[in-house]
């Protein structure tokens, strides 16, 4: 019986079509920033919670509910992409405080690819 030699590549989780959509066929209408502790629970083990109004620090640009834009860190660094369920104006306004600004399966982190 020989011995084992070579390398094992195990196979990396397959992004979805609305993943793959949204990541590279999509143009951002807009920008919302998050703080870290956001980011590290819409990017930590088990995230699907979604991204609540409250959640929301800042919004930049001009954008209806359904549009695709970019989620930001603190530091201005892209690292996911979705569609939010709230206008830029109900957003900046915090007007709709108890509900999620992007729901768990519209968004994608852009880091995994």
């Amino acid at each position: 019986m020989g011995l084992l030699t070579g390398t094992l590549f195990p196979a990396a989780a397959r992004p979805n079509k609305r993943q793959r959509w949204l990541t590279f066929a999509t143009v951002n209408q807009g920008k919302i920033r998050v703080t870290q502790a956001v980011k590290e629970s819409l990017t930590g083990y088990g995230a699907s919670k979604g991204l609540p109004v409250s959640a929301v620090l800042s919004v930049e640009g001009t954008f209806d509910s359904r549009s695709v834009i970019a989620i930001e860190d603190e530091e201005g660094v892209e690292f996911a992409r979705g569609m939010v369920q709230q206008s830029s104006e109900s957003l900046a306004n915090k007007s709709a405080v108890d509900q999620l600004a992007v729901n768990p399966h519209d968004y994608v982190i852009l880091e995994a690819f």
